[in-house]
């Protein structure tokens, strides 16, 4: 499991997160809705060829939203479906 302030990372990287939500809505907290996209693309860190080639793929995942006081409480949930390609 890995955490991350949720804010933090919206503010961080505004220019992938912002594209989730209409004119005015990327702020922190996030309000509360359902938020889609169908393409969100963006570019991962050079991993050199071999880490490249191997990450390649479809993925999914979910995660969960929730507070480090109260971790049994899930205050959020995103699905996700991405393809990483090899540029």
């Amino acid at each position: 499991m890995h955490t991350y302030d949720v804010c933090d990372l919206v503010t961080d990287y505004a220019d992938i997160f912002c594209q989730l939500f209409p004119p005015g809505g990327c702020v922190c907290p996030i309000p509360q809705g359902t938020y889609a996209s169908d393409s969100l693309p963006f570019e991962l860190p050079d991993f050199g060829d071999i880490f490249a080639t191997l990450l390649q793929g479809s993925y999914t995942g979910k995660m969960t939203f929730h507070t480090l006081a109260d971790p049994n409480t899930i205050y959020g949930c995103l699905d996700l479906t991405f393809e990483i390609v090899k540029a």
